[in-house]
């Protein structure tokens, strides 16, 4: 279903050579009436989506360095409200 004024989602990935490496960004940005209304009525999209992305953010940051050892915590910290299954396969 694609109806951009009901709502819709653009995530952008951002990725910057710094001196000590590279830096990712993330980000999301919501329109369309659907947005506005769940804002106006105190929806946690948006703290959702930010922990969603802190959650990537380390994963990613995990593989990155070789750090799969703590692939059990980061899961537990997922929790269930996200697919985590083959995790340790990324």
């Amino acid at each position: 279903m694609n109806v951009p004024w009901l709502f819709t989602g653009h995530h952008h990935f951002e990725l910057h050579p710094i001196e000590s490496g590279t830096r990712f960004e993330q980000s999301e940005q919501f329109s369309g009436i659907l947005a506005l209304i769940l804002s106006w009525f105190g929806s946690d999209m948006y703290g959702k989506t930010e922990s969603g992305f802190r959650l990537m953010n380390d994963a990613l940051k995990e593989r990155v360095e070789g750090n799969r050892s703590s692939d059990k915590l980061l899961k537990q910290r997922v929790g269930a409200s996200v697919k985590t299954d083959g995790l340790s396969d990324i």
